[in-house]
């Protein structure tokens, strides 16, 4: 999962830090935090993961963001943070 975090990282200068827990990514930005939704395929690798299953496999994972009044998952689920310069 943290490369997952460091292709985020890579991918956009301006990103600061990635959290990533089983449902959710937060992407920071200065002193602005966007939440986006993890596709199912995502959730399920990061379970797999999680549970000792399986390993988080490279690929491409699709991050949506969350309709209006969705509710936050706790930052208590964090599994992964990355901020630039430990990536």
């Amino acid at each position: 999962m943290t490369a997952l975090a460091r292709t985020i990282l890579e991918a956009d200068a301006a990103v600061d830090g990635v959290m990533i827990s089983p449902t959710t990514v937060y992407v920071v930005k200065g002193s602005t935090t966007t939440r986006y939704l993890l596709s199912g395929d995502a959730r399920a690798a990061i379970a797999r993961h999680v549970e000792g299953t399986g390993d988080f496999e490279p690929g491409r994972y699709r991050l949506v963001v969350p309709p209006p009044g969705t509710a936050h998952e706790s930052t208590a689920a964090v599994l992964v943070s990355v901020r630039r310069g430990e990536a």
